[in-house]
């Protein structure tokens, strides 16, 4: 096991890792089981470190948090990549009517979240947002806001600013023309 102040590691016999995020007081906060080094996901996959980079980037993968030099990634859409996913969590039935212009059985909760979680954050009901704040975790909705919440209208923006606990994103600036 390694110890730091907020955090435990330990390693499983088959190449992956338990994070522990502990509380002030020592009590287990947060707990992920089956974490994933970049280095054994590039393996599994046959693919490089910069896709394994694109991938975090844009939301396909979810980062755990970077320990020892090596990014651990979750292992719910490292199943996804390698082809073995369990079966997807469906949106709820009740979202169809925020995807008229979509087949709603072909929205994959993990390759359309860029789509998904602002539709939800704008005009999704209790349902719909009880479902997203359970499926997605509250790191990766705090990153997704501050990279595209300003596509959000300034209202949503602000209340989910607020609800997370970030910053309110700014309008995006686009270069001067060339």
């Amino acid at each position: 096991m390694i110890y730091d102040m907020r955090v435990v590691l330990e390693t499983a016999g088959d190449g992956t890792w338990a994070v522990h995020r502990l509380g002030a007081r020592g009590e287990i906060v947060e707990e992920i089981r089956g974490a994933i080094p970049v280095s054994t996901l590039c393996r599994r996959l046959g693919k490089s470190r910069r896709q394994a980079y694109r991938y975090l980037k844009d939301g396909t993968l979810v980062a755990v948090g970077k320990f020892l030099g090596e990014w651990l990634v979750d292992p719910q859409g490292v199943d996804l990549l390698c082809g073995r996913a369990r079966r997807h969590t469906p949106l709820p039935a009740s979202a169809r009517v925020l995807f008229p212009e979509y087949d709603f059985a072909d929205l994959h909760p993990i390759r359309n979240a860029a789509l998904i979680v602002p539709k939800i954050m704008e005009m999704g009901d209790r349902r719909e947002i009880a479902w997203m704040l359970r499926r997605y975790p509250a790191r990766w909705l705090k990153a997704w806001m501050a990279r595209e919440g300003w596509r959000l209208p300034p209202r949503a923006a602000r209340f989910w600013s607020w609800w997370l606990g970030t910053p309110p994103p700014c309008a995006r600036r686009l270069g001067a023309p060339a």
